[in-house]
């Protein structure tokens, strides 16, 4: 979802165009999810988190994105990911 990621002493750097966030990789299961917590965060059990659900009767995938937002940045936020899994949605053909 960012257009360039860096991981140096267990810290990933998400980069879009100029801006860099920074968050820690929190907990993650193999082909079931990944979670983060941005660094400005660490004090709060805020974190986002992508989790991929396979139906088991039609063995669609869906991607489900969680993620902590105040109330003042709700409408930012949804934006943000609904322009980023657009973005994925074309990379794949979808």
């Amino acid at each position: 979802f960012a257009d360039r990621v860096d991981l140096n002493n267990g810290i990933y750097t998400f980069q879009w165009r100029k801006v860099n966030e920074k968050a820690r990789l929190i907990s993650s299961k193999e082909n079931s999810y990944i979670r983060f917590q941005w660094e400005e965060d660490a004090d709060s059990n805020y974190y986002f988190q992508f989790s991929i659900v396979v139906h088991e009767l039609t063995g669609d995938v869906s991607l489900i994105v969680e993620d902590f937002a105040l109330d003042c940045d709700v409408e930012d936020s949804v934006n943000f990911w609904d322009t980023n899994i657009a973005k994925l949605r074309h990379a794949l053909g979808c």
